[in-house]
């Protein structure tokens, strides 16, 4: 249900000085499709589940409030030190959060 188009997508880099990786593997998949959408939504829930479970660290398109809540409690529950700084610095959300965090106590927008 996921295409194989014979190319070699992955494309990948460091960042801080190295400190981080990244590797982006690009898949296609066909929307019109319920069977190709589930077959995507699993592959993305099983790196999910095993970024967590071996821990493999926050992969880069963990931004927002729900990732961060998924991958949290895995990593020192970074998500709630997160919100409690945004609470402390930008107590009015002058700050667009929508790629970091809410602040404390706040729903999400």
């Amino acid at each position: 249900m996921i295409l194989d188009d014979g190319g070699d997508l992955g494309t990948g880099g460091s960042f801080e000085s190295g400190h981080l990786g990244y590797l982006e593997g690009i898949i296609l998949y066909d929307p019109g499709n319920p069977e190709s959408v589930i077959a995507a939504r699993n592959l993305i829930e099983t790196g999910i589940n095993d970024a967590i479970k071996d821990a493999m660290g926050v992969p880069i398109a963990a931004f927002g409030v729900e990732p961060n809540r998924i991958f949290g409690p895995a990593c020192s529950n970074y998500h709630i030190w997160l919100s409690r700084i945004k609470s402390a610095l930008d107590q009015n959300t002058a700050s667009d959060p929508f790629f970091y965090v809410e602040a404390e106590n706040k729903e999400p927008l």
